[in-house]
């Protein structure tokens, strides 16, 4: 591997100096990252969308929470929909963020804040729900533009190799699958670009490449067919069987699958170039 997106590498970590009433609309972080934050100096207010649901409104029906969010992002209905809950971060305070929750920042007094965005391999299902949500809702409501997040999926798909796994939970597992096997249909906005030399180039494809191997291989070990997990239409907010949402969407599940022996991996895509 040659070229790494600067995107990839600022976003893992930055610094956020901001006056006192500064603030920013209601938005989820961009390309499906979890981030944490530490205040470093000042004061800000954290304030969360929460959907109302019902216990188990969500349970067997992932179109749902598409609506619920969709809602959540209309200013006429988002009263009804969601309500609000805040945190106050002061010095000190560490603040880690799942994918896809909907937050307002007000700054309270001036402030330094440090952070970074991140994957984790056992919450690729809640990355997956943030990517769907923004196709489906056709609602780009970040405040970042992130075109190397594709390749950091894939990065987290090659260190099941380097990491010698034994095996890895089955549902974010299949998550992370979908988004690369199928990687168009979860593009909103992260993508690069093939006609920006700056954003693109021939390395990000053999990478892609190497990833699909990789996850297609770990399937077939588990006899796992690709047509069965294959996403419907998201425009369609079709994108999630109900049989991956068990009990709670948010849980990952306690159901593994096996990785084959290292060497079968590194077999599955010998001559690709990275």
């Amino acid at each position: 591997m040659k070229y790494v997106e600067w995107d990839a590498l600022r976003s893992a970590s930055w610094a956020l100096l901001s006056s006192s009433g500064s603030y920013t609309g209601h938005h989820h972080d961009a390309g499906g990252y979890f981030t944490f934050v530490k205040c470093e100096t000042g004061a800000k207010l954290w304030c969360y969308l929460r959907p109302k649901v019902e216990s188990g409104e969500i349970v067997s029906d992932m179109n749902t929470l598409v609506d619920i969010i969709a809602d959540c992002l209309d200013t006429n209905s988002m009263g009804k929909h969601a309500e609000p809950v805040s945190l106050v971060l002061k010095p000190g305070t560490i603040l880690i963020q799942p994918a896809g929750c909907i937050h307002l920042v007000y700054t309270l007094e001036n402030s330094v804040f440090t952070g970074g965005h991140f994957f984790m391999l056992d919450g690729m299902h809640f990355t997956e729900v943030t990517r769907a949500c923004a196709v489906a809702t056709r609602t780009d409501i970040t405040n970042a533009f992130h075109p190397g997040c594709i390749r950091s999926l894939c990065r987290i798909a090659l260190s099941i190799i380097y990491n010698h796994r034994q095996s890895v939970l089955r549902k974010p597992f299949i998550s992370l699958a979908r988004m690369l096997v199928w990687s168009d249909l979860y593009a909103s906005g992260d993508i690069s670009s093939k006609e920006d030399p700056f954003l693109y180039n021939t390395e990000s494809d053999l990478e892609l490449e190497a990833a699909r191997a990789a996850v297609e291989l770990v399937l077939e070990h588990n006899n796992i067919r690709l047509e069965d997990i294959r996403p419907k239409d998201l425009m369609h907010r079709e994108w999630l069987a109900s049989t991956e949402a068990g009990a709670d969407w948010r849980d990952p599940g306690t159901e593994t699958l096996a990785v084959p022996d290292k060497r079968d991996l590194f077999n599955a895509f010998k001559g690709v170039a990275l």
